[in-house]
């Protein structure tokens, strides 16, 4: 189980106030070396779900990005936004999306 999946596990029962206002899916592609996996997750007004698929399915937004980045991004080790910034982190169509869907990850320990 990827830190993302183990992340939206803990969350996916109790609704997540930051989210009350979004809806949509976003698509994850995580590459690992050679390998890419492809987990929808579902924000359906707080409500998050999280699930892996083959095969073309219908999204918001694309997030394309290494499996170290998005664990960085899931552990609040590094911003998603930066990282598209700097070319790290692609994403088609709703970037917004995955811009309200950050809120909900812990922040770097020494944020101030």
């Amino acid at each position: 189980m990827t830190i993302l999946e183990t992340f939206i596990a803990g969350i996916r029962e109790q609704p997540q106030p930051l989210l009350a206002n979004t809806t949509g899916k976003l698509l994850f592609e995580i590459r690992d070396h050679d390998e890419t996996t492809r987990q929808l997750i579902s924000i359906d007004k707080g409500l998050v779900e999280i699930e892996p698929v083959e095969g073309n399915v219908e999204a918001d937004a694309i997030v394309r990005a290494e499996q170290s980045l998005s664990e960085a991004i899931a552990q609040g080790r590094a911003n998603a936004m930066a990282a598209m910034l700097r070319g790290e982190l692609y994403v088609e169509g709703d970037a917004e999306l995955l811009m309200d869907f950050q809120r909900i990850f812990p922040g770097p320990d020494d944020a101030r």
